[in-house]
């Protein structure tokens, strides 16, 4: 299922949860219940290594600097609001990103650092440029689901907690 469709698979009973890197946002909680934080986010602009001096200040990214985002995300926003003289490009996957990048069709992605740093793990050609866009303090990923649904936010935001305290999600997050 394409990211942009994950919370409207929630609206027609497709799905009870929805855990795939979703933030919370004003927005969402008017249609959606979220659970407690799971992760922090930060993020990260993909580059090609042979770009790493060019792109080393937020102000690099001009009017010429055409940069990709996943469709529906928070960093399709950031990105819009952040690198206004940039072109920005949305698209369904990140794997789609990433193959117009190596094969120039863009100049950099806007992505969750995490997943930027596994992309780098497996393209040596592919760096993290030395800049990223600021997040919110409050920006976090959560599960949505389904409004009215408390028992079942009660046992996610459970299931949340018990993996924080016992260290299990770090280990997620390592292996990931």
């Amino acid at each position: 299922m394409s990211f942009d469709n994950v919370l409207s698979s929630l609206k027609t009973g497709k799905a009870d949860i929805a855990i795939s890197g979703l933030s919370y946002t004003k927005e969402r909680a008017q249609a959606y219940d979220f659970s407690e934080a799971y992760y922090k986010t930060e993020n990260a602009i993909l580059i090609k290594k042979s770009d790493l001096n060019k792109y080393t200040m937020i102000s690099s990214f001009n009017n010429k600097t055409k940069v990709a985002v996943q469709k529906g995300t928070i960093e399709e926003g950031l990105a819009k609001n952040q690198l206004k003289q940039s072109n920005i490009t949305s698209l369904t996957s990140m794997g789609e990103a990433v193959n117009e990048l190596k094969s120039g069709q863009v100049d950099a992605i806007d992505l969750e650092k995490p997943v930027a740093e596994g992309y780098v793990a497996q393209n040596s050609d592919l760096v993290l440029a030395s800049v990223a866009l600021k997040v919110d303090d409050g920006d976090a990923k959560a599960v949505a689901m389904a409004k009215g649904n408390d028992k079942l936010k009660e046992a996610v935001n459970k299931v949340i907690k018990k993996l924080k305290a016992d260290g299990t999600y770090d280990e997620y997050i390592k292996d990931a």
